[in-house]
């Protein structure tokens, strides 16, 4: 930074102006460390002899300018009496132009004297600056004794600064020395750490693939149990086609069983008659004439019971219409649980569709939607199939069991009627009695080879009846050995499950396990990173708090040194401004002067 000279400052400016300039100039050399103080404080000495020597020169001037005066005001008072002295001597053109001349001159005197004045105030400011340069003298030697307590401590500053910065130096070695070898140490147990989590790794991997493998074998179980359940589910629907057939052949072993009392009943009735007959043809036989009457009465009789046993037979016939009766009424009431049933299909897929047109936005759903549809309309179909399977069976077997029913009544029919017929050929061989006894033993011989027919028919039912109780039995051991045999299935399947399931629990627990020593790795390899952050992190606040105080050192002084700078540009500009003006001032003194002497 340039340095102003004192006699520049005295001669330009006054005292204040100079003060701040000499104190600027001081604090900027005392405040500048890269430059040192022994250079400072040549320059201020030099600075001192200078203004020393401008005083003295100032003297000098300052004498010079009052004999100059004097010779002026001399050559004034000259220059007026050779005036009066030429107007007194010239022409009176002449006297005009020096009258206008004398006009000029009073003017130029009246500058003259205004300059006069103007330099006698220049003469006080420069006796007043002259006070300042002495107070600054005084106020410059206090600041080279201060200059010089401010070097002695800046020297000790300076030497304990770099004591500091050996020791410094040294605790930096060391704990850059110490961090390396922590470093060092993490780095080995990084990699062990590595290492130890890359076989964790190739186990997690192992495990997976376990799971994996267990995954499919529990898809291919999982299948095996669906495919049982519905193995299952058939058989359950075969078992109740089974219960049902049961029930419909108890049904029938009874309506047989009926059927057999009731023939059982009539063959007791057919003996009773019989031995009635054969009474009565004995008796016939002893007294024909007399009792031909009773005979005729008794053969009417018999003739009314059995059209009274035709007529509870056609009422039997009406009980069996009843029972199709009945049974077309189950088989509205099937109908209705149809009905009902397809109003829950029909319910069901209502509220699937409802389901759809809410979930349009996800194809997934639709997709389920869609899987459900066609599981319900195959559901649909199947329970319409086996409802209409189950109604044919039904109609079948009623069916059935009416014709048989029919035939049976129907035959029921023809007997009555070859009884009714018998009962009237009978009458006609009472009536023919008296034509012998080979009658009556022809006569017994039909009602014998009758009474056979029935039995070998109660027989052939008997059988019949025994033949499907047999059936029925085995049918219900088949069906108990495959209930049994399923129920082993099942029990197998849900052991091989429980041990899955076993094995998939002891799996997770090993996964547990290594994912904790995996987590506790990584908790260690956290906190010793943290440690080396933590380190190198209080390394680098050490090191930039540091920089950051050399940093605000430098801007405090670049910051004090711009200060003086702008302060110093501004004096210099009030210096020049003063200098232009004084440069006006001196050609009018030149012209006042050259006018005084002319």
């Amino acid at each position: 930074m340039p340095l102003i000279p004192i006699p520049f400052l005295k001669s330009h400016y006054n005292r204040s102006h100079v003060a701040i300039g000499v104190f600027a100039c001081i604090a900027t050399v005392a405040i500048n460390t890269n430059m040192p103080l022994s250079a400072e404080i040549e320059k201020s000495a030099y600075t001192i002899d200078q203004s020393n020597l401008n005083t003295s020169n100032e003297k000098n001037q300052s004498a010079e300018i009052e004999s100059l005066r004097k010779q002026v005001q001399a050559t004034a008072r000259k220059f007026k009496e050779y005036q009066a002295q030429l107007f007194r001597s010239s022409h009176p053109k002449d006297q005009n132009k020096i009258a206008e001349l004398g006009q000029l001159l009073s003017e130029k005197e009246k500058l003259n004297n205004q300059l006069s004045n103007s330099l006698k105030g220049l003469e006080k400011e420069l006796a007043a600056t002259n006070k300042q340069i002495a107070n600054l003298e005084v106020s410059s030697n206090a600041l080279n004794s201060l200059l010089n307590a401010n070097r002695t401590t800046h020297e000790n500053e300076i030497n304990s600064l770099k004591r500091n910065l050996d020791q410094l130096t040294v605790t930096y070695e060391a704990d850059k020395q110490t961090l390396l070898n922590n470093m060092e140490s993490h780095k080995t147990e990084n990699q062990n750490y590595l290492s130890k989590i890359e076989s964790h790794e190739n186990d997690k991997k192992n495990l997976i693939a376990k799971i994996d493998l267990y995954a499919n074998e529990n898809q291919t179980l999982e299948a095996k149990i669906e495919s049982n359940e519905k193995e299952k589910q058939n058989l359950l629907v075969t078992m109740e086609l089974y219960e049902s057939e049961k029930l419909n052949l108890l049904a029938k072993i009874e309506s047989y069983e009926a059927e057999k009392k009731n023939l059982i009943t009539k063959i007791e009735v057919f003996e009773n008659e019989h031995n009635n007959i054969l009474n009565q043809i004995e008796e016939k036989y002893a007294s024909i004439d007399a009792l031909k009457n009773d005979e005729l009465q008794s053969a009417h009789a018999a003739i009314q019971i059995n059209e009274t046993r035709i007529r509870e037979l056609e009422n039997n016939y009406n009980n069996s219409e009843i029972f199709t009766v009945e049974l077309s009424s189950q088989l509205a009431v099937a109908h209705q649980k149809q009905a009902l049933i397809q109003y829950d299909l029909t319910a069901a897929l209502n509220e699937l569709e409802h389901s759809k047109s809410l979930n349009l936005e996800s194809q997934n759903s639709a997709s389920e939607l869609a899987s459900l549809k066609t599981r319900l309309e195959q559901q649909k179909l199947a329970s319409e199939e086996d409802y209409e399977e189950t109604l044919a069976i039904i109609h079948s077997y009623y069916q059935s069991s009416l014709e048989e029913v029919a035939a049976q009544l129907a035959d029921v029919h023809e007997k009555f009627n070859r009884e009714g017929e018998k009962g009237l050929l009978l009458q006609e061989q009472l009536e023919q009695a008296l034509a012998g006894r080979k009658n009556h033993e022809n006569y017994s011989e039909e009602q014998l080879q009758q009474i056979e027919t029935l039995s070998k028919e109660l027989a052939s039912t008997k059988f019949k009846y025994v033949f499907r109780e047999q059936y029925i039995e085995q049918l219900n051991q088949a069906v108990a050995h495959l209930r049994s045999q399923q129920q082993s299935d099942v029990d197998k399947l849900q052991i091989a499950l429980e041990e899955r399931n076993l094995e998939l629990n002891g799996l997770q627990k090993e996964m547990q396990a290594l994912n904790e020593d995996k987590l506790a790795l990584e908790a260690l390899k956290a906190s010793h990173e943290a440690e080396l952050t933590l380190h190198n992190h209080q390394a680098q606040v050490e090191k930039a708090s540091a920089e950051l105080s050399f940093v605000v050192r430098e801007t405090e002084l670049t910051a004090y040194q711009l200060m003086l700078q702008i302060e110093i540009e501004r004096l210099n500009a009030e210096i020049a401004e003063n200098a232009q003006i004084n440069l006006k001032k001196t050609p009018d003194l030149e012209v006042q002067e050259g006018s005084d002497a002319f």
